[in-house]
Protein backbone atom coordinates (compact mmCIF):
# COMPACT_ATOMS: atom_id res chain seq x y z
CA UNK A 1 0.00 0.00 0.00
CA UNK A 2 1.50 3.46 -1.26
CA UNK A 3 0.99 6.30 0.90
CA UNK A 4 1.94 8.69 -1.99
CA UNK A 5 0.00 11.86 -2.27
CA UNK A 6 -1.78 12.47 -5.08
CA UNK A 7 -2.06 16.05 -6.97
CA UNK A 8 -6.07 16.36 -5.86
CA UNK A 9 -6.52 15.21 -2.26
CA UNK A 10 -6.95 18.38 -0.47
CA UNK A 11 -4.74 20.99 -1.83
CA UNK A 12 -4.63 23.62 -3.95
CA UNK A 13 -2.89 23.28 -7.05
CA UNK A 14 0.33 25.45 -7.99
CA UNK A 15 1.81 26.90 -11.16
CA UNK A 16 5.60 25.62 -11.54
CA UNK A 17 6.23 27.66 -14.74
CA UNK A 18 4.75 30.04 -16.53
CA UNK A 19 6.99 32.30 -18.91
CA UNK A 20 6.73 33.92 -22.54
CA UNK A 21 9.46 33.90 -25.12
CA UNK A 22 11.28 37.10 -26.29
CA UNK A 23 11.81 40.06 -24.21
CA UNK A 24 9.97 43.33 -25.16
CA UNK A 25 6.63 43.24 -26.43
CA UNK A 26 5.99 44.76 -30.06
CA UNK A 27 2.24 45.14 -31.13
CA UNK A 28 1.42 43.29 -34.16
CA UNK A 29 4.14 40.64 -33.11
CA UNK A 30 3.25 37.05 -31.75
CA UNK A 31 4.38 35.49 -28.51
CA UNK A 32 4.08 31.77 -27.32
CA UNK A 33 3.09 31.65 -23.45
CA UNK A 34 4.30 28.64 -22.05
CA UNK A 35 3.21 27.41 -18.52
CA UNK A 36 3.09 24.21 -16.40
CA UNK A 37 0.41 23.69 -13.16
CA UNK A 38 0.12 20.62 -10.85
CA UNK A 39 -2.95 19.42 -9.56
CA UNK A 40 -5.30 21.77 -11.29
CA UNK A 41 -8.74 21.07 -12.92
CA UNK A 42 -8.75 23.61 -14.97
CA UNK A 43 -6.91 27.03 -16.15
CA UNK A 44 -7.67 30.41 -17.77
CA UNK A 45 -5.06 32.32 -19.43
CA UNK A 46 -5.96 35.95 -19.54
CA UNK A 47 -4.48 38.12 -22.45
CA UNK A 48 -5.29 41.78 -22.92
CA UNK A 49 -8.43 40.66 -21.49
CA UNK A 50 -9.27 38.17 -23.75
CA UNK A 51 -10.03 34.76 -21.14
CA UNK A 52 -9.86 31.52 -22.93
CA UNK A 53 -10.03 27.90 -21.20
CA UNK A 54 -6.84 26.40 -21.72
CA UNK A 55 -4.87 22.93 -20.77
CA UNK A 56 -3.67 22.32 -17.13
CA UNK A 57 -0.28 22.29 -18.95
CA UNK A 58 0.62 23.89 -22.61
CA UNK A 59 1.40 26.84 -24.63
CA UNK A 60 -0.77 29.24 -26.59
CA UNK A 61 0.25 31.83 -29.04
CA UNK A 62 -0.78 35.50 -28.91
CA UNK A 63 -0.84 38.31 -31.01
CA UNK A 64 0.49 41.46 -28.77
CA UNK A 65 -2.16 44.25 -28.46
CA UNK A 66 -0.10 46.77 -26.35
CA UNK A 67 3.09 47.19 -25.56
CA UNK A 68 2.67 46.86 -21.74
CA UNK A 69 0.00 43.59 -22.45
CA UNK A 70 -0.03 41.49 -18.90
CA UNK A 71 -0.44 37.62 -19.45
CA UNK A 72 -2.32 35.81 -16.37
CA UNK A 73 -2.80 32.42 -15.68
CA UNK A 74 -5.48 31.11 -12.71
CA UNK A 75 -5.70 27.71 -12.16
CA UNK A 76 -8.26 25.90 -10.34
CA UNK A 77 -9.32 22.52 -8.34
CA UNK A 78 -11.79 22.03 -5.59
CA UNK A 79 -9.73 23.10 -3.22
CA UNK A 80 -8.48 26.22 -4.39
CA UNK A 81 -6.72 28.20 -7.06
CA UNK A 82 -3.06 29.60 -8.01
CA UNK A 83 -2.20 32.62 -9.93
CA UNK A 84 0.54 33.61 -11.71
CA UNK A 85 0.43 37.34 -13.75
CA UNK A 86 3.96 37.91 -16.34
Amino acid sequence: MSWAKMPDDGDPPSISSFYYNGGSLVVGEQVTVRWFSHGADECRLIAGGNVMSVPVSGSKTITVTSSNMTFKLDCMNLYGHAVRII
